[in-house]
């Protein structure tokens, strides 16, 4: 057996610090073009994976054991003389799961004493040797004194992972915002580096080393395919900030609240012609550039809104009809959306349905769809913020808010 102390070697501390400086250093070797056009929380969700620590988890219930005949060399203290004395091995085999390398470091709390013990992929091994010269028969005492000595050797392993565990859960919420700001400053660099080349006057002459793949590092831990990038040149594209997007959808609201203030007066009207209404407010203050039933990639969508010649806002407008239109709705968004478009609605009248059930079934909904990346904070109990890919890209991200009214029976 090799057999060693555990949580014996350097400090803990000193191991994690190494730990997330590996990842820094891998994230700071990411290429320009990977960074600016690969979806930054993307990347972060792989390195924060990648470099996940696992605290070694004993199952006791599986623990076997196992003896033999065996010996120990021993050196006579007087003498200088060695020889071997014949005894009995006895082994305890732990299982384990979690990262085995957790189990050499002392944590910031520790004791005096070590517990000897071979680490294996799977298992901790205990070894315990007992002379047995001049015995003669069954003892029982010998047994409970191998047991005991595995149980006390057992009780401090367990004890030392449970201060193993509160360390790593502190540099766990460290590391993943030392990758976030990491990654950001990485980025940040890429496009300043960017305006400082474009104004200096000169042609800037095209690297030829730039990788046209990047390659998932092996690592023995199974983690998520690192995410890959489209390798075209990145060119910074004009959007609509989130200031505006957030005005656009109040526009709407308001509009929505001018509706369920006037029953009488919309009782009647279809989508189209509620849309209308919506369309008529949007143009009042984006200079008439709000459009309905305007062709847009592949299809036609209900509310576009154009700026500068290119898309900043596409919406559809349906009545609730249960999950499975919904689901058809995201479709046929996602199929309206081009590569550029970023900020996207749906909005959901509801009418003759119960609206407590409509919003219940929202969530699961979406979070089925295929290309749903991530739920954002709510911002009421009526709209619902997301984050998706674009249909054939996915590290191009776009939002999407739905946003569901009551309309007059």
């Amino acid at each position: 057996m090799a057999v060693q102390d555990l949580f014996r070697n350097r400090d803990l501390a000193t191991a994690l610090r190494a730990h997330q400086q590996s990842m820094v250093d891998e994230i700071n070797s990411l290429a320009a073009e990977y960074v600016l056009n690969t979806s930054t929380d993307r990347v972060l969700e792989y390195y924060i994976e990648k470099y996940m620590l696992k605290v070694p988890h004993l199952n006791e219930s599986g623990i076997t054991s196992e003896y033999s005949d065996s010996w120990k060399s021993f050196t006579d203290e007087y003498e200088g003389r060695a020889y071997r004395q014949p005894g009995t091995q006895f082994v305890f085999f732990v299982p384990y799961q979690g990262d085995e390398w957790l189990f050499k470091y002392r944590p910031s709390t520790s004791t005096l004493s070590y517990v000897k013990a071979e680490i294996k992929p799977t298992e901790l091994v205990f070894g315990y040797f007992r002379d047995f010269s001049g015995f003669n028969g069954h003892d029982d005492r010998e047994a409970e004194a191998v047991v005991a000595n595995f149980q006390n050797d057992l009780k401090q392993v367990k004890d030392s992972l449970i201060q193993v565990e509160k360390d790593v859960e502190v540099f766990l919420s460290s590391m993943k915002t030392a990758a976030k700001n990491q990654l950001q400053l990485r980025k940040n660099k890429f496009l300043q580096d960017r305006g400082i080349g474009e104004s200096l006057g000169f042609p800037l002459r095209k690297r030829s080393d730039i990788p046209e793949t990047f390659l998932v590092p092996v690592v023995k831990k199974t983690i998520p395919s690192k995410p890959h990038s489209n390798n075209r040149p990145y060119i910074p594209e004009p959007a609509i900030d989130q200031e505006v997007y957030e005005h656009i959808l109040k526009v709407i609201a308001d509009m929505i609240k001018v509706i369920e203030r006037s029953p009488k007066a919309f009782q009647k009207l279809k989508e189209e012609h509620l849309r209308d209404h919506i369309l008529v407010q949007l143009n009042g203050h984006y200079e008439g550039q709000a459009t309905g039933e305007t062709f847009n990639f592949e299809g036609k969508t209900d509310i576009l809104i154009r700026a500068e010649g290119r898309n900043v806002f596409i919406a559809e407008c349906k009545f609730w009809k249960g999950a499975k239109v919904l689901t058809e709705t995201l479709d046929q968004l996602l199929g309206y959306t081009s590569w550029r478009d970023t900020k996207t609605a749906i909005i959901l009248f509801n009418r003759n349905k119960n609206l407590s059930t409509v919003l219940e079934q929202i969530p699961s909904t979406v979070s089925s769809h295929p290309n749903y990346r991530r739920s954002l904070s709510k911002q009421l109990d009526t709209q619902f913020r997301y984050v998706f890919t674009h249909r054939d890209d996915p590290n191009r991200e776009l939002q999407l808010t739905i946003i569901v009214f009551e309309v007059p029976q």
